[in-house]
């Protein structure tokens, strides 16, 4: 379903020639579901970073609402590339009939997921739905020339995506610690990187002087925060640099799979923390299954 689609490279206008068969490690990201699955890691790592308890419907929800999200972001984006050389997700997007059927399951499921939610989280969680709508409102909109000519787009997103990943530490209009609002920022700067990497090498667009500013506002963040979150976000700016700096010797593709598996180093920690991981992770179902909200 390729045969008409191509890649843009800030490098290279062409790097890639269309493709008759998708590669299985490219579907995940042109379904979308990368992005709930590195949410959901960063959640349930910083809340047992923080010995907080996450109600499972809390995560389901943020599972399905970033993943409705994401789907529709590049259903708008299809929509409004020109002809000519689009990226496969967003070629995907707008060709393929599935795709509007799964908006429609995925957004099924947040909506009932939602139901469980307890009440702080729908007050805390009406912010963040807030700033979604105007960030569909500014992005894919009214259509501000300022946005397509600085990275607003990616700032909003890294905004959004850190408040819904931490919304556990401010649920219920709690005021977090200093610790985790020292994690939010530097989440927010990860995730502004990842997107900025993606927009470099995917268009003409140069922002390494803002990569540069995030990147130091990561660092920065990591002498405040838990070790372990430390750990993970060095390590992930540092995978995102390395794609960056080998982005010649790798195909666009694989890049913008591999720049959000980087994302996923949370993993490592909590397969090492096992023990107390799997503990965090049955107290989190009981507090679903006890829950008010049930």
């Amino acid at each position: 379903m390729f045969e008409k689609f191509a890649v843009i490279s800030a490098e290279q206008p062409v790097v890639q020639r269309p493709q008759s068969k998708i590669p299985w490690w490219l579907w995940p990201n042109l379904l979308a579901c990368d992005a709930p699955i590195i949410a959901v890691v960063w959640q349930l790592f910083i809340a047992y970073c923080f010995h907080m308890q996450v109600p499972a419907g809390a995560t389901l929800t943020l599972a399905a609402v970033v993943w409705l999200i994401y789907l529709l972001d590049r259903k708008f984006d299809a929509g409004q590339q020109s002809t000519g050389l689009i990226a496969p997700r967003h070629y995907f997007a707008g060709h393929s009939h599935f795709y509007s059927t799964l908006i429609l399951i995925v957004a099924v499921v947040a909506i009932v997921s939602s139901y469980y939610l307890p009440m702080g989280y729908w007050q805390s969680g009406s912010i963040i739905a807030l700033l979604v709508v105007l960030y569909l409102a500014i992005i894919h909109f009214l259509k501000i020339p300022l946005c397509s000519s600085s990275p607003t787009k990616e700032f909003m997103v890294g905004i959004v995506f850190s408040g819904g990943v931490c919304l556990p530490a401010f649920a219920g209009f709690r005021l977090p610690s200093v610790d985790e609002i020292w994690v939010i920022i530097g989440f927010a700067a990860t995730c502004f990187v990842n997107c900025l990497l993606i927009t470099t090498w995917e268009s003409n667009k140069t922002y390494l002087k803002s990569i540069f500013i995030a990147f130091c506002i990561g660092m920065i963040c990591l002498v405040f925060v838990p070790v372990a979150i430390s750990v993970s976000i060095g390590l992930a700016m540092l995978g995102m640099w390395l794609l960056h700096g080998y982005r010649r010797k790798t195909s666009l593709s694989a890049r913008r799979v591999a720049v959000d598996t980087v994302l996923l180093y949370p993993i490592l920690t909590m397969l090492i923390m096992y023990p107390r991981w799997e503990s965090l992770f049955y107290h989190s179902l009981y507090f679903f299954y006890r829950s008010n909200a049930f």
